[in-house]
């Protein structure tokens, strides 16, 4: 009933089981429907990726529609184009719109590395009326774009998906040659993710119309998501989830609940999930570098319940969307609010009430005032140990301050010295590192 807003949308989301729109789709579609820039803040879980792809599906029609493609024209030149920071979000974003194909025909084809270019490559180059829609990762994408299989020279409409997360990671230069490929004039911008911290929000600024439409959903604090902290030594954090497993357990029904645990470190991982194992659950894990075919399949095992434990880095945990997940689990705290949003935001989606246990260690401090506001913001409780690592963390930066010429105190060298799991939490929370100390004392 929105101005602007084709019919079918309401169609697409009964096809993909939604009875309502979110906040940030009906909020997002009728500016994204018009053709202007939008920049879309919202939460896992709140509907995001509808919000863009279904505006990027009608453009994709109506450019096909307005502009058809001729036999003498080269294949591999879609209409709109989708960048993920990751090939398990790649693969979702594919997989919702090839599921839209009953409700709005379109061909939607998937880049990304781990899988085999040459194949991605030869599904560009098969001839289609239909219009076309790519989405991929950036390194995938200027790999068939370096040898003439993706041309961008159609493409009007951009879309970066988790975008604080890629020009926050170093994605910026492969993202600016992207643009640089798309056409100037007429090209529409939408950006979508969970956060937009002040730093990004001027990168976004270079790349959005000078007024977008903000379309912004549920804050990161009011996260379907009941969240706990527990601020605990390195080596008491495997009593503490083992007993937090063993609570759960006594719970479940005939299916066990699903628990997403993060940590910091793939060496970490290898160690919660042996500690896991060791106390009786099916695990799984997965991390960077696992080969794309056992990354498939422990995800596969996790959704389906085979294996109700899935141990995992960050290169998990953006934008997966699993049904019904339940529990989430941060043995790692991140290096930043944001990166704490998308992690525990994996629970408590399409309106289902979620559940996440952080343990916080001494070093990871710097974050504590933004993380007592987050939790009161949402009503959660905050431990008193936490505030307390505010004011300790404010009588260290005084010390330090105090120091002639400025030099870098002990506190700045911190993230050498923690175990295998908090030792890792001081970085920015997005990537993952093989090394480390140990996988933590559990």
């Amino acid at each position: 009933d929105e101005a602007g807003v084709p019919d079918y949308f309401t169609d697409a989301l009964k096809t993909l089981g939604h009875k309502r729109t979110t906040p940030v789709q009906r909020e997002c579609w009728p500016p994204a429907c018009v053709g202007r820039d939008v920049l879309g803040i919202a939460p896992p879980g709140s509907g995001k990726t509808l919000a863009y792809l279904l505006p990027a599906v009608e453009f994709a029609m109506r450019d096909a529609r307005d502009n058809p493609r001729k036999k003498r024209d080269p294949p591999g030149r879609p209409s709109a184009l989708v960048i993920a920071p990751t090939r398990e979000l790649t693969q979702q974003i594919a997989s919702v719109c090839n599921k839209l194909k009953r409700a709005a025909p379109v061909r939607c084809v998937a880049v990304y590395g781990g899988a085999s270019q040459s194949e991605q490559e030869d599904e560009l180059a098969q001839p289609t009326s239909m219009a076309t829609l790519v989405v991929g990762t950036p390194g995938r994408l200027l790999a068939v774009m370096g040898t003439g299989a993706l041309g961008l020279e159609r493409a009007r409409l951009l879309v970066l998906d988790e975008a604080d997360r890629m020009l926050a990671l170093g994605f910026a230069e492969q993202l600016e040659q992207i643009r640089e490929a798309l056409p100037r004039p007429g090209r529409q911008t939408l950006m979508f993710s969970a956060t937009f911290p002040k730093g990004v929000r001027a990168v976004a600024k270079a790349w959005l119309a000078p007024k977008p439409a903000i379309g912004d959903g549920v804050a990161a604090g009011d996260l379907n998501v009941d969240q706990t902290v527990h601020v605990c030594a390195e080596h008491k954090k495997g009593r503490k989830l083992l007993k937090h497993i063993t609570e759960l357990r006594k719970n479940d029904g005939r299916s066990k609940s699903r628990v997403l645990v993060f940590a910091n470190r793939i060496k970490t991982v290898n160690f919660v999930g042996d500690l896991l194992k060791r106390h009786g659950e099916k695990v799984c894990t997965l991390h960077g570098e696992l080969k794309q075919e056992r990354r498939d399949q422990a995800l596969k095992d996790f959704k389906s319940g085979k294996s109700p434990v899935l141990v995992a880095t960050d290169v998990a945990g953006r934008g997966l969307d699993i049904t019904g997940l339940e529990h989430v689990v941060n043995w790692d705290m991140p290096g930043s609010v944001e990166q704490y949003t998308h992690r525990v935001g994996r629970a408590g989606r399409s309106g289902r009430k979620g559940a996440a246990l952080s343990f916080f260690t001494r070093n990871m401090a710097p974050i504590a005032p933004d993380l007592v506001r987050l939790l009161r913001r949402g009503g959660h409780f905050v431990d008193p140990n936490l505030e307390g690592q505010i004011r300790q963390g404010s009588r260290g930066r005084r010390r330090r301050g105090g120091r002639r010429g400025g030099g870098r105190g002990r506190g700045e060298r911190g993230g050498r010295r923690g175990g295998g799991g908090g030792g890792g939490g001081g970085g920015g929370g997005g990537g993952e590192r093989r090394g480390g100390r140990g996988g933590g004392g559990g």
